[in-house]
């Protein structure tokens, strides 16, 4: 099942790309998120590998997930590697006259029982999707997130 968002932003896509590729910031704008900390060694976002605690509607959960691609001011794409889904996702950006266009995708790849759960899971990950992409649009065009 393939989830996704797209906003238009008030702001330039190299401003957008830098506050999205500063994992620090998935607090502020990925909703349901609670804590995210780097587990791998380095300082290169692609590689890097994160373990993050959200408010699920299972409850608390832990992920842990590496950012497989980088393209500047372009995307970046995010393999889950550990949690009760395992989703695939990228964070797309395009020009849009003097703002921004960004897309929040996931594809959950789900097989055997957890297609079934998927199914149940549907309305949530939307709604996740969406709450996310537009808190990026309102922190970036200095709202508050809600």
């Amino acid at each position: 099942m393939i989830v996704e968002q797209t906003v238009r932003i008030a702001k330039p896509v190299s401003e957008v790309f830098a506050y999205l590729e500063d994992q620090r910031n998935a607090t502020a704008w990925r909703e349901g998120v609670i804590s995210n900390e780097r587990v791998s060694p380095g300082s290169a976002l692609k590689g890097a590998t994160f373990r993050e605690v959200a408010h699920t509607p299972m409850g608390q959960q832990t992920a842990t997930y590496e950012v497989t691609e980088v393209v500047p001011n372009e995307r970046i794409e995010f393999r889950v590697m550990a949690g009760p889904m395992k989703p695939y996702g990228v964070i797309l950006l395009r020009p849009a006259g003097q703002g921004t266009e960004l897309t929040y995708r996931l594809d959950t790849h789900a097989s055997g029982m957890m297609k079934i759960i998927e199914k149940g899971f549907a309305k949530y990950l939307r709604e996740m999707i969406a709450k996310s992409a537009d808190n990026v649009k309102s922190i970036m065009e200095g709202g508050s997130t809600g």
